[in-house]
């Protein structure tokens, strides 16, 4: 799964986790405990199992946002796309590594008349939502493995 190539905003980051492969696969694709670990996730609701086309869910920020799963490599990468008024958002999480390190980079774009009109309110948000979903990822993470080592 690749993001669009026309999208006007677009953002790519990647964080290093010291945790395993199987607890980070976890809190990426356990879509209703978001909200456990992302404090910026108000609630997440899975419509089915955790394949392509089940839809999910998920109240962030001031809208309730419903997402198509579009990808599932267990363990490897998740990714999805999701409607808001004026925005069409693509989101793919891959990861890569052990049982003591893992590196999880984020994806996310933008398209529609909100990103072609507001680009540069847009990419600010967008990065903001993806450096703090990162690092909520990494903490969460660190936590629950050094708390059961």
């Amino acid at each position: 799964m690749e993001l669009p190539e026309n999208a006007p905003v677009r953002r790519r980051q990647s964080i290093e986790v010291y945790a395993s492969v199987h607890l980070v696969w976890s809190l990426m694709s356990e879509i209703e405990q978001w909200p456990k670990w992302n404090t910026d996730i108000k609630s997440a609701r899975l419509l089915g199992n955790l394949r392509p086309g089940t839809t999910f869910k998920w109240k962030a920020g001031p809208g309730t946002i419903t997402s198509t799963i579009e990808a599932v490599e267990p363990e490897k990468m998740i990714g999805w796309s999701g409607k808001l008024p004026g925005i069409l958002a693509v989101h793919i999480w891959r990861i890569e590594g052990n049982n003591k390190k893992v590196v999880v980079t984020t994806e996310e774009s933008w398209s529609g008349i909100v990103p072609k009109l507001f680009r540069k309110y847009s990419e600010q948000t967008l990065e903001k939502a993806i450096n703090d979903g990162l690092l909520l990822l990494k903490h969460a993470a660190e936590n629950q493995y050094h708390s059961h080592s």
